[in-house]
């Protein structure tokens, strides 16, 4: 009786869409320097920079403030100068984004040197919105390009922090997969897997009977 049962709910789950989930994000930019940056290894007067990182759709926060923002930090990715004979920075690297209730809002930040805070050095944007929806203990990064209104470097050499301007940028968060990806087994497949169900039921049911 129970192998009827178990029959008729394997055939049942081979008729099912099989979800793969895609959940990687690459989150890009770049830009020019002001004639006042300050020559260091991450930056140089009217230099330019980019960036990439590959991040979780739903990344984890390595701190968060309800309704301020969160830090995270990109374990695939690197910040390039594009200058002399300076080398790019890998990550890990810590990011900032602030949430719409911050002072801040829809700021984002490549902190290059360490932590998010004075005495580091950070390249900073001036986004128009916030980077991200949901909380900032769970936060689901938006996907599309977003417009910078400038930016600035703060360069922190240890000690105090001196700051001079970035170019505008576009930051662009592509997915590879947006959202779940319905596969659905061909034809073919499903009577291959429904044989071998069959099959496995003759097995048993031939045991059962000895």
């Amino acid at each position: 009786m129970r192998l009827r049962t178990f029959l008729p709910s394997a055939l049942l789950l081979l008729s099912a869409p099989i979800t793969a989930l895609a959940s990687t994000y690459d989150l890009t930019g770049s830009g020019t320097f002001s004639s006042t940056a300050p020559q260091t290894q991450y930056s140089g007067p009217g230099d330019t920079f980019s960036f990439y990182f590959q991040l979780d759709s739903n990344p984890q926060p390595s701190t968060s403030v309800v309704g301020q923002g969160f830090t995270i930090v990109a374990p695939l990715g690197y910040y390039d100068p594009q200058y002399g004979s300076s080398a790019s920075t890998s990550a890990p690297i810590r990011l900032a984004f602030y949430g719409s209730s911050s002072q801040n809002s829809g700021v984002f930040q490549v902190c290059l040197s360490g932590f998010c805070t004075q005495g580091n050095d950070i390249l900073t944007f001036f986004v128009s919105q916030p980077l991200y929806s949901g909380s900032e203990a769970a936060p689901m990064l938006l996907t599309g390009s977003f417009p910078s209104s400038g930016g600035a470097f703060i360069y922190g050499n240890g000690q105090g922090s001196s700051l001079s301007t970035v170019s505008a940028i576009n930051i662009e968060v592509s997915p590879f997969g947006l959202s779940p990806v319905a596969v659905t087994p061909e034809p073919s497949s499903l009577a291959l897997l429904g044989t071998g169900i069959l099959g496995m039921y003759g097995m048993v049911r031939r045991r059962l009977i000895r």
